[in-house]
Order: structure tokens, then sequence, then C-alpha cells
């Protein structure tokens, strides 16, 4: 039997999150479930209509959306995946590119195990890189703060 029920595949952005899910048996077809904005609290609620966090396995693609969605959805008791971009599989026939595609994507890709998952910094490891080698995401921390503002932020204070 399998471990998750559902997988969601989202396609983050700073403004808003496309949602698609599937079913664990190959028979299900991927469905989108919505766009919303970037507010974790409607993106819970979206994701608890599919289920019990246990049950639900949720991916998204690594980005400048930084790894406090992450961070929340496991907070919450959901398995989460950062996944790797260059490292999911792309079909030559796949020439238009759309967020609900790509979070169907995911989803798909998710339940048949094709991507490859990175290793999320700790929050003491995301200040560090911060302070070693200041980025522009760093430095304004604007994408982190304006996200998801629900979410705990991997910045506790706005850096200097």
């Amino acid at each position: 039997m399998p471990r998750f029920s559902t997988y969601v595949g989202l396609d983050a952005h700073k403004k808003s999150i496309v949602l698609a899910y599937t079913g664990a048996g190959l028979d299900h077809e991927p469905q989108h479930l919505g766009s919303i904005s970037s507010d974790y609290t409607r993106l819970k609620a979206k994701l608890l209509k599919l289920g019990v966090p246990k049950e639900i396995k949720i991916c998204y693609e690594a980005g400048p959306t930084g790894y406090g969605l992450y961070r929340a959805l496991i907070q919450d008791g959901f398995a989460c995946d950062v996944v790797a971009p260059a490292k999911t599989p792309k079909m030559a026939s796949d020439r238009v590119k759309t967020d609900k595609r790509d979070a169907r994507k995911l989803a798909v890709f998710l339940r048949s195990g094709h991507l490859t998952a990175i290793r999320v910094p700790t929050p003491e490891e995301d200040r560090t890189s911060c302070t070693a080698a200041p980025t522009r995401e760093c430095q304004s921390n604007s994408i982190v703060d304006t996200t998801l503002a629900a979410a705990p932020s991997a910045y506790p204070e706005p850096l200097p």
C-alpha cells in the first residue's frame, strides 16, 4: 500500500501559487486544484481539503521563493520536497509552458519518483550563507518577507 494517498505539485511564485494533485494509483489523472495568492493560510486550507497532512506529499521547484514554504509545510505535518528544476524531466513535445501544466507535471513526477529533491538548508545555514555571500535576495529579504507572510520566515529580522 502506498505511503501517501495524494501527491501535490506546486508552481510557486512570488505572488501566486498554482496547485495540482493526483492520487496514489496510476489510474488517477492529475487535477488542477486552483491558483491562490502566496498566502500560507489559504494554501494550507486548500491542502487540508485533500486529506490529512500525513497522507499528502507535496513538492515545488527550488527558486527565488526560498525555503519558508517548505519549513511551514513540514512544521504542519506535510511531507514536502523541494526539487531541482534542472533535473525535472521534460518531454520534447512540451513546448508550451504554463503554470497549470507545470504543477500537474510536478504532481505526476512526484508520484512516480522521477524528481530529484535537494537538501534544504537549516535557517542557521541560510543566515550564514547570506552573511558570507550576500545576494540580492538576502540583502533585500523581500522575497522571503512577501512570499509567505503567514509562514515562519527563514530570517527572523531583516538583514542590515
